[in-house]
Formats: structure tokens, sequence, C-alpha cells
């Protein structure tokens, strides 16, 4: 069965406010039970209310791959957004992301409630592991990437974040021959020169979505 609960609950994270006015958090619900946390909520809040939220779907069943991957979302630095650094916001965040994706790495597959894994789901998770903390880091990506790999599952934008995350040598390691001595190297030619089955399952097409 689906885990019916996190590994450990997110809320001791965080303890938000008493008195927090529950419509700076308005997580819009759509089909497929899809939600967001907009960028105006205060920063170190957004990625603990949707994780809330998500723990709160999930224990009903209610969960899919959408879900998951705007969860993640809510986990990548504010620096992205255009906003000043949150070193609290950083921290936090790491912590939800590598805790919401435990939940999918342990989920029973064979259910009929099993959360697809899809390629959005990779992307947006090693976007977030940019907030995990570097003596963690490189491990998790390295993981990441090479069953997102063994599920068939990249494409151009899971192999930029891929790039955008991980140091030189871990690219070297994974990716050997195929990676020019620029560790830079644009994506678009560089998903030409990596194995098919890589790519085989990859949502969209391999080059777009």
């Amino acid at each position: 069965m689906v885990p019916k609960k996190f590994p450990c609950d997110v809320t001791k994270l965080y303890q938000p406010c008493k008195n927090r006015d529950s419509s700076s958090c308005n997580p819009q619900l759509s089909t497929g039970i899809k939600f967001c946390v907009p960028g105006r909520i205060p920063t170190t809040r957004s990625s603990i209310q949707a994780a809330q939220l998500l723990q709160s779907l999930h224990a009903q069943n209610l969960t899919g791959a959408s879900s998951f991957s705007h969860t993640l979302r809510a986990c990548v630095s504010v620096a992205n957004r255009g906003q000043v650094r949150d070193a609290k916001f950083d921290t936090l965040a790491g912590q939800v992301a590598v805790r919401v994706w435990s939940v999918l790495q342990e989920q029973d597959e064979s259910s009929p409630h099993a959360i697809r894994m899809d390629s959005y789901l990779y992307l947006h998770f090693l976007r977030a592991c940019q907030n995990i903390p570097d003596q963690k880091k490189e491990a998790i990506v390295e993981r990441t990437f090479q069953e997102c790999c063994q599920r068939g599952k990249v494409n151009v934008h899971v192999l930029r974040e891929f790039q955008a995350v991980a140091s030189p040598q871990l690219q070297s390691k994974l990716l050997g021959s195929k990676l020019s001595k620029n560790s830079s190297e644009d994506p678009l030619k560089l998903i030409r020169k990596l194995p098919q089955e890589w790519s085989e399952h990859a949502d969209g097409n391999r080059y777009e979505w």
C-alpha cells in the first residue's frame, strides 16, 4: 500500500504562527488534485504549507503526480523567483523536498493508488536539490538521475536540471564520454548523445514537453 503517513511529520519542521491568516495560503485545487502555493506567500511558509496540504490529501488517497510536483515546486529557492534568497527557507525547503520524495520512493508501485513517476517529478526534485546541504546533495542527485535514466524518463528539461545541480565530477561520472570538456554543454545537444533508452518513456517529446 502507499504509505499513509510521511516518514516524519513535516509540521515538526516548522511551527506556524497560531494567528496566521489562512487566506495567505490559497492552494488552487483543480482536476487531478493539482495545487500550488502562490509565490506571494512568505518565503519560509511556502514549502511547509504545501507539504501540509499534500500530507492531508495523501492520507485520503487524493494525490496524484501533479500534487507532488507542485509541492516540490514550492521547495525551490526564492532566488529562482527573482526574490532575495532566504537561508531559513533554503534549509527548511531542502528537508521538506527530501521527505516528500521519500514518500514516492517507498510506495508500492503495484498499488492502484501508486503515484506514476513522470519526468515532471524528476525535474522538480532535481531543481529542489539545490537546497540540500552539499555533503548530502551529491549522493541524492546521483541516485535520482540514475533512477530517472533506468525508468527512461530523461528529457531535455530533466537533463538541464541535472546539469545545474550536479558537480562537474558527478556529470563526468554519469555521462562519461558523452560529455564534452565543457560541463555546461547545451542540453539540447547533449541529450542527442545519450542512450535512447534513457528517454524511452519520457513525458512529452524527448527534446521538449
